[in-house]
């Protein structure tokens, strides 16, 4: 089967990415559960975000804090108390664009005025009415991220017909609330949320069927990054998340995606050349 990618030019700061030619890889580095207070050393972090580049990474993303099942919201002064050491040891260090993931207003305009370049706001402009004005205000890129509920409503949600028309919809609606701002569509990415208010066999619905995501005409961003549904029955060693971050990252390219994004760099850039050529993905 034959998957039409389309061709984007994704502006970020003051440069533009041309998403379709190939699948670009984002390399995730985390902060979460570090502190200044219980060690954080931004000239570490560095080390890890340069060995992400050399091991394919477009992009290198900042995750300051924990989403997932049962997780609280962080404050911005929590993200900013990891953030400010680390962007400025980063700041004129790297070669690819900073991302970080934040819902927060406050951490994405200080983020901001540090050089990051791409906010990745896992709300989809939801959570923090004042967001959309930070990013409007300034030229980075924005990626739109889908959830379905909140951390600690994910268990009670019932479960929906259709998850990907839904996800669509919602995703839209993001799309209308980033317009409505003055958002140029042009600096958007889009993020069906893997495993953000969806259970199990939910999230491989959402990987088969990705290409239905093809109508919002903005470039695709999937991360399957350190994801559970991807190795629920495994104790998960290292080479099991790697095993699955590589499936997983394939499934999504030879349905469409534009951005992969993992933590598992090497493994999965491989992986993402093979596809692009082995599965006649065309452009």
């Amino acid at each position: 089967m034959m998957i039409k990618r389309g061709r984007h030019e994704w502006r970020i700061g003051d440069r533009g990415l041309t998403l379709g030619v190939r699948t670009l890889i984002m390399g995730v580095v985390s902060l979460e559960g570090q502190s200044e207070g219980e060690g954080i050393d931004p000239g570490a972090v560095l080390e890890s975000a340069q060995e992400l580049e050399r091991q394919g990474a477009d992009l290198i993303e900042l995750h300051a804090g924990p989403i997932y099942l049962g997780s609280r919201q962080i404050t911005a002064d929590e993200e900013l108390s990891k953030l400010v050491p680390v962007l400025r040891k980063l700041r004129h260090n790297l070669d690819a664009p900073i991302s970080i993931n934040t819902y927060n207003s406050e951490t994405a305009e200080r983020a901001i005025e540090l050089g990051v370049q791409i906010i990745n706001d896992v709300s989809g402009l939801a959570f923090d009415p004042k967001l959309a004005a930070v990013i409007n205000q300034s030229n980075v890129g924005l990626i739109l991220t889908h959830i379905r509920g909140t951390p600690d409503t994910f268990k009670r949600l019932p479960p929906v017909p259709d998850l990907v028309s839904l996800i669509g919809r919602d995703l839209e609606s993001s799309l209308a609330r980033a317009r409505a701002a003055g958002i140029d569509r042009r600096r958007i990415v889009v993020d069906p949320g893997l495993e953000l208010g969806k259970r199990g066999d939910e999230n491989f619905k959402i990987l088969t069927q990705l290409d239905r995501l093809v109508s919002l005409q903005q470039p695709i961003l999937v991360s399957p990054s350190r994801k559970r549904f991807m190795i629920e029955s495994v104790k998960s060693p290292d080479s099991e998340w790697t095993l699955a971050a590589v499936a997983v990252a394939t499934i999504a390219i030879v349905n469409g995606a534009h951005i992969v994004r993992v933590h598992e760099v090497e493994a999965v850039a491989q992986a993402a050349r093979v596809a692009d050529q082995m599965f006649g993905l065309t452009y």
